[in-house]
């Protein structure tokens, strides 16, 4: 008879230590309505929003942090009744903010090269803006409703006016090379450049909603939008298919810490997280039900969002990516905390057996898994609590405890 050698009492040890953590609020503005936040890195990040002035005029804010959110330092954005929008952080001393005057519809450009401390070049726009972006220090976009583009090259001192389509543009991203960017509107149109921003030929998204939140990797891209719609391109943005997300709500930033995590916010607190480049997408708690404005996750590790509720969210371990107990783990899965599904991949060359253990040692479920494959599990049914794990190799000579799997 083969041996199985079940490594379980270690394992556990290890996981009462390595459990996956979820988001936590981290602090709580009342008087502030946060519209944007991006992290350069696990201590160094920004949040913008607007502050109410004796219940009357409402001024920019930005917020600093250089211990991972733990303190923050408050910067005026220097105009009265100016309200923000979006923000394009370069590094730790360029940022640029745009928004709108006050309850008007007149759009507002600004930039700080002092981290924050202080604000110039005001430049206002006959539209409203939604959002901001630069490739350098001198050479950005600012873009709004009714088709608002235009470019500078000079730091923001001068703006000229592009000609690219009347429907309202919510977002923009470069890749690497500095020259292939694309352009993400209202109605599901997309524009695409490979001569630095100079023209914007449009490319067929093959969806009907607006594409308001945009992240790129390497050569992969992602949009996130209206009505739940995701879509994905592997090839610098020339050709697009969609994904689908666990729900059919708008969703206005996404962000990957590399080419496989990725996380977008929404409405009413709604985060989707992927662990396979978005293959996959599925809803993860948020510990919030307001809508979320900002996000930002600069490794897999660590992870903010803002809400327009004056909320600053944070995770300090990978909160999709489950911690795993080997050296080579038989079985990767996602999302931990999960509800109704559990998503597995078997990473071995070998067909495993896989359990779930509850806490009172009973096994709630059993099933098989095919060398390399992916496969969805329904726990909709278990009641809440904590199970472990287990996974045997149909070989006989293995079986590891994988992690704790919390079933909410």
């Amino acid at each position: 008879m083969k041996k199985i050698i079940l490594t379980i009492i270690v394992c556990l040890v290890i996981l009462k230590t390595g459990q996956a953590q979820s988001w936590q609020l981290q602090q709580q503005r009342n008087n502030l309505e946060l519209s944007d936040l991006h992290f350069l890195d696990s201590s160094n990040g920004f949040i913008f929003g607007d502050s109410a002035i004796g219940g009357a005029l409402i001024t920019g804010v930005v917020l600093k942090t250089f211990d991972g959110g733990t303190t923050w330092n408050t910067y005026t954005l220097g105009n009265s009744n100016y309200r923000t929008t979006k923000a394009c952080v370069l590094n730790a001393n360029e940022l640029f903010s745009a928004g709108r005057n006050g309850g008007g519809n007149d759009g507002l450009f600004i930039k700080s090269v002092d981290g924050g401390a202080t604000w110039t070049n005001p430049t206002t726009f006959p539209e409203r803006l939604f959002n901001v972006y630069f490739i350098n220090s001198s050479t950005g976009w600012v873009m709004g409703k009714n088709g608002l583009l235009s470019k500078t090259t000079d730091g923001g001192i001068n703006w000229v006016s592009q000609n690219v389509t009347g429907e309202d543009m919510f977002c923009m991203k470069f890749f690497n090379n500095g020259t292939t960017g694309i352009l993400g509107c209202g109605g599901g149109e997309l524009y695409r450049t490979t001569d630095g921003g100079n023209s914007w030929n449009a490319i067929a998204s093959n969806v009907p909603d607006g594409l308001l939140g945009v992240d790129v990797k390497g050569g992969d891209a992602w949009f996130c939008g209206e009505a739940g719609t995701i879509i994905y391109s592997n090839d610098y943005g020339q050709t697009w298919s969609t994904q689908s997300s666990s729900l059919p709500i708008d969703f206005g930033s996404v962000s990957f810490a590399d080419n496989t995590h990725g996380w977008m916010g929404g409405m009413a607190g709604t985060i989707n997280s992927t662990i396979d480049g978005g293959s996959l997408w599925q809803s993860q708690p948020s510990g919030s039900s307001v809508d979320i404005s900002g996000l930002s996750i600069p490794d897999i590790n660590h992870g903010w969002y803002c809400n327009t509720d004056g909320e600053i969210y944070s995770f300090n371990t990978a909160t999709t990516v489950s911690d795993l107990t080997t050296e080579n783990p038989e079985v990767i899965f996602y999302p931990n905390p999960s509800h109704d599904f559990l998503f597995l991949t078997n990473n071995r060359n070998q067909e495993i057996n896989v359990s779930l253990i509850n806490e009172n040692g009973q096994t709630v479920k059993t099933f098989d898994m095919e060398a390399c494959k992916k496969t969805q599990l329904d726990i909709s049914k278990l009641s809440p609590g904590t199970y472990q794990l287990i996974s045997v190799s149909k070989s006989g000579n293995r079986g590891t405890v994988q992690a704790s799997v919390i079933k909410l």
